[in-house]
């Protein structure tokens, strides 16, 4: 591709690379994504755009990829090069969480293998290296201490160190004690890998031992007792030993890292290929961006695209750009105002075309297609240079004269104001001509002008088309809508007006205009508000018929809903109907037959009539008296609701009216419940709709019941120790052994503020941070200690 460099530096595509860079995690994924390829390879691209769409589908379905930051380690593996060279703990611990990562990334892909196949192709590529990561495991703690068990010698080492310390400090107490008048505090201290006692400047003569200096203010010398110097060499020996000891320990575990570097360097390379692809996926899901077909065909198909620098800016909304060429022409001319959008409509272009040949997904519509380009040119901005001695029109040849000698078939060309800098008449000629060189089948230029000659012959010329950047007429500001088959208008003197110019020197330029001029760019202007007012209408009429057909189907959908739980409550209603007269026609038979036996004496009679009456009251009860909460036309599928039988919190993925039950689903679990033991909640977990229960307090109720997810996000600090303090109050009472508190990421100071309150506690047993697939940082799992 011809001065590729050129055309991503003109069209600012490192600006776009360095945003999504910031979304990798390692600088090997960052260095990668900014130097990503533009490909050629239908195959491979499209693989690629599959494999980023199954990478935002996890984000979105799964919660998150386990990636962090990790080390690369040919950088550790450059250390170790010479034969005795050995690594420092800190390079092992880095290792070590190279390796905990490639763990954690194979479990996730023994999970979701089957689901996501473009993922596990790569993943299945990792090695495990479980010999070197359980060596490092056992080698090493977390604080970057060598495990005692690392050797036999290691741990013989630190017993004898461990008993002749244990010795000194007895030794070092009873000193202490004894010059306890002479001692300037009551604590002991290191001097040179020595232990010493801190003694009054005027009593130092009253301790007997080796002074090792004083401090800082002289009132204070430190000794080493006499009783103790023997002790303290031995420690000195042994703790060389150790060092020695630690040195072989290093040595060894840095030979089989050397001998596993290869599959290191190999699981480097697809692990910075999962923070790219991870990067690209996250971009994906901030900004609505998809995969789009490919042509084979060179035509360009975008909807509703947008620009992504205009999109980071985030401070007005983006207006999208239609846009189809290489079909039905090979060269579109887009007119209009200025500031109208005319080179942002170029730039979006190029720059998608760009990001999508070096395997992102962009910010288009469902629909959208791109074909693969072999050339990409752009001839956009001022690129004067007074170092070369170019002027602005010199180097717009300069970018024209390489376009014409290189461009080919499957190239793409966008030039800003064809023909610009020089006087209209020459301008406007050569433009027609490179125009004219340019229109061929499978090459698709698209060029921006104010020029009327040039837009009369984009109209009258097979295989050119106009269009034009919209202009509100009434509000005098542009619109930055993109109209394909009609010339714009620039608008000159009703921008003049809209900016205040003297009106005395617009209607003298008009008249030096000359009438036809001034006629032309009026009838442009009519016909663009023509064809706009046209626009809005068939939008408004295309919106309503939307509306009608939404409608309709809503209408058929509740209607046939309706009809299923007629039938299912005519039914029930019919059983339960049944079931009463049974027992009323019982009853009934039963008083007859006492009034028989007893020759209807009249104390029977009358209790008999009592029984009858108050079975009456008994049916008038059970009508009055049917619970009228949790019917199911109460749930709808996405609520968020709790369980109350097994304290789980979830959204229904599916609801049962014939069975009266719903499917709850909780992190992929999905579990299947009665209607009657569920209560629809709200996002911070507050009742909306609940079963009939007896009357409890306000607040959270203690017993089984309770949620084991408090959510604190949107809360103030001092609310959100308030809810966590009634809550676990109520948790305590509960089955529950760990809760979660939800307390988002953000800047991190609620769960800073939740940690320092949950460290006061004495009724819980620890706290910790929630793991991958837990919430990470945005939560606190708190370990409950048991109920007496």
């Amino acid at each position: 591709m011809i001065s590729l460099d050129k055309v991503k530096s003109t069209l600012e595509f490192d600006k776009v690379l360095d945003d999504i860079a910031q979304k990798c995690v390692s600088e090997t994924g960052r260095a990668r994504l900014r130097n990503s390829p533009v490909l050629q390879d239908k195959k491979t691209l499209n693989r690629i755009q599959q494999t980023i769409s199954q990478m935002a589908l996890v984000y979105n379905v799964e919660g998150g990829f386990p990636v962090w930051e990790f080390v690369d380690v040919r950088l550790l593996l450059n250390k170790i090069e010479p034969a005795e060279s050995f690594l420092p703990v800190e390079d092992f611990l880095k290792l070590q969480n190279f390796l905990e990562l490639i763990k954690e990334i194979r479990q996730f892909d023994k999970k979701y293998a089957q689901k996501y196949s473009y993922l596990h192709q790569l993943i299945n590529r990792l090695h495990p290296a479980e010999n070197l990561r359980t060596l490092l495991e056992f080698t090493f703690e977390a604080s970057g201490k060598v495990f005692d068990n690392a050797s036999p010698d290691l741990k013989a080492l630190r017993r004898e160190i461990e008993q002749i310390d244990s010795e000194i400090h007895v030794r070092m107490e009873r000193l202490l004690r004894k010059y306890a008048e002479h001692i300037q505090e009551e604590y002991l201290t290191l001097r040179d890998g020595r232990l010493v006692v801190p003694v009054r400047e005027f009593a130092v003569n009253k301790v007997p031992g080796i002074v090792h200096g004083q401090s800082g203010s002289g009132a204070t010398y430190f000794v080493e007792p006499m009783s103790v110097i023997q002790l303290n060499n031995q420690m000195q020996k042994l703790r060389v030993a150790e060092s020695k000891e630690i040195r072989k320990i290093l040595k060894r575990v840095s030979r089989q890292v050397r001998e596993t570097g290869a599959e290191l360097v190999q699981n480097l390379d697809i692990l910075s290929e999962l923070d790219l692809l991870q990067a690209k996926a996250r971009y994906a899901n901030e900004f609505n961006c998809r995969a789009v077909e490919i042509k084979d065909s060179f035509v360009f198909d975008l909807r509703q695209a947008r620009h992504p620098l205009l999109l980071r800016m985030r401070h007005q909304p983006v207006v999208p750009l239609n846009l189809k060429a290489g079909e039905s022409f090979n060269a579109l001319v887009i007119s209009g105002p200025n500031a109208g959008g005319k080179t942002v409509a170029l730039k979006t272009v190029g720059l998608l075309q760009l990001m999508f040949q070096s395997g992102f997904l962009i910010p288009v519509a469902e629909g959208s297609a791109l074909p693969l380009c072999r050339k990409i040119f752009a001839a956009i901005g001022d690129e004067q240079s007074i170092e070369n001695d170019l002027s602005t029109f010199s180097s717009h040849i300069n970018t024209l004269k390489e376009i014409v000698e290189n461009f080919e078939t499957e190239s793409l060309i966008l030039i800003d104001e064809i023909g610009n800098g020089t006087e209209p008449t020459g301008g406007a000629a050569l433009a027609i001509a490179l125009l004219e060189k340019l229109n061929r089948p499978g090459v698709v230029t698209i060029a921006t002008t104010h020029q009327n000659q040039i837009k009369i012959f984009a109209a009258e010329t097979a295989g050119l088309e106009n269009a034009a950047m919209q202009f509100d007429t009434q509000k005098l500001s542009p619109l930055f809508t993109l109209e394909i088959g009609l010339p714009g208008s620039s608008y000159t003197f009703d921008i003049c007006r809209r900016l205040g110019l003297d009106e005395t020197v617009v209607t003298r330029a008009i008249e030096l205009a000359g009438h036809d001029s001034f006629k032309l760019d009026a009838l442009l202007s009519e016909a663009q508000e023509k064809s706009r007012r046209y626009r809005n209408m068939l939008d408004k009429l295309s919106i309503k018929e939307s509306e009608l057909k939404s409608l309709i189907k809503l209408y058929d959908e509740k209607n046939e809903e309706f009809k299923k739980k007629k039938k299912h409550f005519e039914k029930e209603a019919k059983t339960e109907a049944r079931s009463i007269l049974q027992n009323v026609n019982k009853e009934i038979e039963a008083v007859i037959r006492e009034i028989r036996e007893t020759q209807a004496e009249k104390q029977v009679v009358k209790k008999s009539r009592e029984r009858i009456s108050a079975l009456k009251e008994k049916l008038q009860d059970v009508q009055e008296n049917t619970p009228s909460v949790n019917k199911p036309e109460v749930f709808q599928k996405g609520q968020r609701v709790r369980s109350l039988r097994y304290g789980i919190t979830g959204h229904i993925s599916k609801v049962f009216i014939a069975k009266s039950e719903v499917e709850i689903e909780k992190d992929g679990l999905k579990l299947q419940v009665p209607m009657s033991e569920v209560e629809i909640i709200d996002e911070r977990g507050q009742v909306i709709s609940a079963v009939p229960s007896e009357p409890t307090s306000a607040g959270f109720s203690a017993g089984v019941n309770i949620s084991n997810e408090l959510d604190l996000r949107g809360l103030t600090v001092d609310e959100a120790i308030k809810e966590t303090e009634r809550y676990l109050d109520a948790a305590l009472l509960s089955s529950w052994h760990e809760v979660r508190l939800v307390h988002g990421k953000g800047t991190g100071a609620l769960r800073l503020a939740i940690q320092h309150y949950l460290s006061g506690l004495k009724n819980i047993r620890g706290f910790r941070i929630g793991k991958w697939g837990e919430g990470d940082t945005g939560v606190t799992v708190v370990a409950l200690k048991a109920s007496k």
